[in-house]
């Protein structure tokens, strides 16, 4: 049986890895929107705006997020109704265990 305390361990250090990669990105698109202000030019990066780099790792980060939702949603439905069927279904066979145990 996986350790419990460890997984969440491991959990928790990555959330906390998360945010502080999108709080880079924030701070990478401020500096990188000044620069662009000030010097009235667009930052490129291999040929790409860099902004616009920045834009699109944002928006895929959120579609993951919504998908993990999405999925969590989704696994917490499925056990509801397994549970929910194993309930009725153990209420319906305990007339019949009752018949052939006594």
């Amino acid at each position: 049986m996986p350790n419990l305390l460890a997984i969440h361990y491991v959990e928790l250090i990555a959330d906390v890895a998360s945010s502080f990669i999108l709080a880079l990105v924030e701070t990478l698109v401020a500096k990188t929107r000044a620069w662009e202000e000030n010097r009235c030019l667009s930052f490129m990066y291999d040929g790409v705006p860099l902004l616009a780099m920045l834009d699109e790792y944002v928006m895929l980060r959120q579609e993951r997020e919504e998908e993990k939702k999405r999925m969590r949603v989704s696994v917490t439905c499925s056990l509801n109704l397994a549970s929910h069927w194993f309930l009725n279904a153990e209420c319906s066979f305990i007339p019949h265990l009752n018949l052939l145990f006594f």
